[in-house]
Order: structure tokens, then sequence, then C-alpha cells
């Protein structure tokens, strides 16, 4: 899995950059390709985004030292639904493909047009409804 690889080296490498690039940084990994960002709201940034980058960092941290007990997760038995966008980057991909190995009663879907940025349940409101109250209905069933 050379590109996994290659993501999570790049945003290693980009934890060491000034809040301002790292959120540019962070941004652009998190595209296919050629997607651009979308740009900024108009107006100075709200204060809480001061936080964002100490909190990416932290999220790095913790993947780094946390293991994940995946015999765990493969004892849920309720239905997991994974959407991501297409025009997210490939890690995307890889995370959901290996989330639904994981989770015994896993959906994936791609939503054309979204990424992580511009999500499905933004863009694609209707679709990402029904699809969970068809994942609320199988719990149901379940039980």
């Amino acid at each position: 899995m050379p590109e996994e690889v290659k993501y999570w080296a790049d945003e290693e490498r980009n934890m060491a950059l000034p809040p301002q690039d790292l959120m540019r940084e962070f941004m652009t990994l998190g595209l296919r390709p050629g997607v651009p960002p979308p740009p900024s709201p108009p107006g100075p940034p709200p204060l809480w985004m001061e936080k964002r980058p100490a909190g990416l960092r932290a999220f790095m941290e913790a993947f780094q030292v946390e293991d994940l007990d995946h015999d765990r997760l493969r004892r849920f038995t309720k239905p997991v639904y994974v959407a991501y966008g297409d025009r997210s980057s490939v890690v995307e991909k890889i995370k959901a493909e290996r989330l639904a190995r994981i989770f015994p009663d896993c959906r994936v879907e791609v939503y054309e047009g979204t990424h992580h940025f511009a999500p499905p349940q933004r863009l694609q409101p209707q679709r990402f409804a029904q699809a969970l109250l068809e994942l609320w209905n199988r719990a149901d069933a379940a039980r």
C-alpha cells in the first residue's frame, strides 16, 4: 500500500509546519490530485479555528501511539455505514475498504463530486439521509 504509506509520511511531515501552512497542506493532502480546496469563507476566521492545528496534531499523535482493537471491532454486529467522496484522497477509499473488512456488516458508498471538505451529507443530503434511514431500519430489524 505505497499510497497509504506516502500519505501518512506526508501527514507526519505536515505536522511540523506552522499553523497556516499545516492547514493548507492538510486540506491539499485530503483531496485527489488536481481537486482544489474549498475557498475560505469571507471575513476573518472564527476563533475556534485557532485550535484546529493543535487538534490535528493531537489526532496524528493518537494515531501513532494507540492501537485499535480490531478483534473487538469485528465483534460489533450492528450495521455500519461508511460514505466517502470520490474527490477525496485515495486514502479515504483505502480506509473505507479496511473498515469493510473489519466490520461484519459494513456498507460502503462512494458519493460522486464530494470530498472530505464538501462531504456527502452536505452536498447530497437526500441520498445520505436515505442511507441512514436504511441503516437504522436494518439495525432495528436485527433486534
